[in-house]
């Protein structure tokens, strides 16, 4: 009767009409290669229930010791998604081959992403200084292409010492070494030598699907990097590409031990002064048009030497940093998952808020700042007592 409450039966059936609604419209996003702590951050987007999240690939298939082909990736996830229903959107949080799979299958399948060529573009690290120093020259260290095979490298090295030297793709810093004199870098090019395939053979796949410029085509993709080493206050700015306009939603410092190596904590937000901060998105806007990057997350790395006032610029990820997820879910409720998951689907991210504390703080606990050699490594129990959870209510 008017005015009478709604039975419970009426309630109960209005409420599984609406769920069964809710469950019909739900987007279906294909997660490369996602773990544990994947899942978490992803169920703590706002309103999960919108989506379904498909795994493809296990962690281990990209881990940074055995990473697995490329193109035999590639055919697997295409015949994941011929036996499966339409999909909506596809996600990627780790280095490569993740985020240039994603790049592809979207560009494939004309899903939201951006193109392979310009996911390329950032995770070729000879390639991507390249178009560095033609767009921000002033940011960009000196460097040069090595090759690791050539018996004369060490001799025709330009770069002075000291200087980093790496491949030009890689993940987790592996092959990544500190160059100091010739009896290093000869070293060096020999751990190379016996390594480099580990990334180097998937990767000289993934470029076949993209047009390189002529040059780095005949260099092939087992070569090397040497770049002056830069230093400062390191901060990385994320952000995001949506429909042509590209937007930061963070600024997250990386706080190294008194060796300015040894890596200690992320802190956010930022403590940088917001001028430079602003600098470093102006450096952004200019690099990631020049790229042609679009439709995709990103994550850009500077340092700022305060003494002389100079930015520099040390990489670009086509990708968030999974590592700042807790940090802007403590700070603003969210992880950075949610504009992973919002641009991989073309919508617009929702606006963060201050809904949090004030500041987070990510901490690695080291016990020593030298070179040392493991003896024994604690039992999975052993390993589980010592994780305690710390919860402190300061900038509340």
């Amino acid at each position: 009767m008017p005015g009478q409450p709604e039975s419970l039966g009426g309630t109960v059936a209005r409420w599984l009409l609406a769920r069964s609604s809710v469950r019909a419209e739900k987007k279906r996003v294909l997660v490369i290669a996602p773990d544990d702590f994947t899942w978490r951050h992803l169920q703590a987007v706002p309103e999960p229930w919108r989506y379904e999240f498909i795994p493809v690939f296990e962690h281990d298939d990209i881990s940074s010791n055995r990473p697995r082909l490329f193109d035999e990736m590639l055919e697997e996830i295409e015949k994941v998604i011929s036996a499966a229903p339409a999909v909506d959107g596809i996600v990627a949080f780790w280095d490569f081959p993740a985020t240039s799979l994603a790049a592809l299958v979207a560009e494939r399948h004309g899903l939201p992403g951006p193109t392979l060529e310009s996911t390329l573009k950032c995770e070729h690290k000879y390639w991507s200084r390249l178009l560095q120093r033609e767009v921000v020259p002033e940011v960009v260290p000196a460097f040069e292409r090595v090759d690791p095979f050539d018996a004369a490298a060490v001799a025709k090295g330009k770069t002075k010492y000291p200087f980093w030297l790496k491949p030009i793709k890689s993940a987790g810093s592996m092959l990544g070494f500190r160059i100091e004199n010739d009896q290093d870098l000869e070293w060096a090019l020999e751990e190379t030598r016996q390594r480099i395939h580990v990334y180097g053979d998937s990767f000289a796949q993934a470029v076949k699907h993209a047009r390189l410029p002529e040059a780095l085509v005949r260099f092939g993709t087992h070569y090397c990097i040497a770049e002056r080493i830069i230093s400062g206050d390191q901060v990385t700015l994320e952000g995001y590409v949506h429909r042509g306009q590209i937007h930061f939603h963070g600024a997250v410092d990386s706080i190294r031990q008194s060796n300015e190596s040894t890596f200690s904590r992320y802190e956010y937000p930022s403590r940088l002064d917001p001028a430079v901060i602003g600098a470093m998105q102006g450096i952004s806007l200019r690099l990631l048009e020049h790229m042609g990057y679009a439709s995709g997350t990103f994550n850009i790395e500077f340092f700022y030497d305060e003494a002389s006032s100079k930015i520099w610029l040390l990489e670009v990820n086509p990708r968030i940093s999974q590592s700042h997820a807790a940090l802007f879910q403590l700070v603003h409720g969210s992880p950075n998952f949610s504009e992973m998951v919002s641009v991989a689907l073309d919508e617009a991210p929702p606006p963060r808020t201050g809904t949090g504390y004030a500041c987070a703080a990510k901490l690695f606990y080291r016990t020593m700042l030298r070179d040392a050699v493991v003896t024994a490594v604690p039992s999975g129990s052993a390993r589980s007592k010592s994780l305690i959870p710390i919860r402190h209510p300061i900038g509340r």
